[in-house]
C-alpha cells in the first residue's frame, strides 16, 4: 500500500524524498523533480 499520500505519513514521505534526491545526485544524476503525492483519505 502506498502511504505517501496519507497526511499522517507526510513527514516520513518528505524525508524519504529528500534522501532519494541526495542519493541520485551523489550517483552523478541531475537533481530530479519529484512531486509530492496527493492526499487521499
Amino acid at each position: 500500500m502506498n502511504l505517501a499520500g496519507r497526511r499522517e505519513y507526510r513527514e516520513v514521505a518528505d524525508q524519504l524524498r529528500e534522501k532519494l534526491i541526495r542519493r541520485m545526485i551523489e550517483a552523478g544524476e541531475g537533481e530530479p523533480e519529484i512531486k509530492r503525492a496527493r492526499f487521499y483519505p
